[in-house]
């Protein structure tokens, strides 16, 4: 298990290590970033926020390659190949964006009066949120059908967090002092997190989702999946990242 701690760190922070190996400075202009960045699985390519538009750069030689304007702000990510890149428009429909080919491929349109909240990685399901009832449903992206309706009992909640495959899902509330995980094929509570958990601003699963990393503005902590009670805990770390 010790073991484990530290694979699960060093996997999550892997593209940073990359990073640091021989990478170019990127400079934009003053004004023109404003502070949101997503880097690649391979450390190749970094996308930055340019408020409403995407930048895709190249790591190798910190050029910008291209832009992207429709992007909405609320999801992007890369998938595990770093080959192509999921993200959401204005108007609610998620889009894959090869970045070889530079060709985009509509994947799913959001319902009627939901927010998107999270897709697999797989891209087979995918979470919004109902606000006007107050509910969370998981859709099956294939077939649109309805997976799981949630309602939320407590409107109090921070962000909502969901594993790489949908299997479990997290709910921070606002106040800081309790945080739950759910099983996402039932809707069930699956445990309650013990400790001082503080205000999360972030939270990353593990690939394989026995474990997970929260992130508060003071610490880092590591969690299993199956203990109410943290495995560690690293002072004086933070990650800090919204989630939509």
């Amino acid at each position: 298990m010790k073991h484990m701690k530290y694979y699960l760190i060093i996997l999550i922070l892997y593209p940073v290590f990359l990073l640091a190996q021989d990478k170019p400075e990127i400079q934009l202009q003053s004004g023109q970033y404003n502070g949101w960045v997503e880097v690649s699985p391979d450390a190749n390519f970094a996308l930055l926020s340019d408020f409403g538009a995407m930048i895709l750069c190249d790591l190798n030689n910190g050029k910008e390659l291209r832009k992207i304007p429709e992007f909405s702000g609320k999801l992007i990510f890369f998938t595990t190949d770093s080959k192509n890149v999921i993200y959401i428009t204005d108007s609610g429909i998620v889009k894959k964006w090869n970045l070889y080919s530079n060709q985009t491929t509509e994947i799913f349109k959001l319902p009627p009066f939901s927010e998107f909240i999270s897709i697999s990685l797989d891209l087979k399901k995918i979470a919004v949120k109902i606000s006007i009832y107050n509910k969370i449903k998981i859709l099956d992206i294939e077939n649109n059908k309805e997976i799981l309706d949630f309602k939320c009992c407590d409107i109090n909640y921070q962000y909502i967090k969901f594993s790489p495959y949908f299997n479990y899902f997290l709910i921070s509330y606002k106040n800081g002092i309790k945080s739950n995980v759910f099983d996402a094929k039932t809707g069930k509570l699956y445990k309650e997190l013990n400790g001082e958990l503080g205000l999360m601003h972030s939270v990353k699963f593990s690939p394989d989702e026995t474990m997970f990393l929260s992130g508060n503005s003071k610490e880092l902590v590591l969690w299993s999946i199956n203990k109410k009670n943290p495995i560690m805990t690293l002072k004086g770390f933070y990650m800090y990242y919204q989630f939509y």
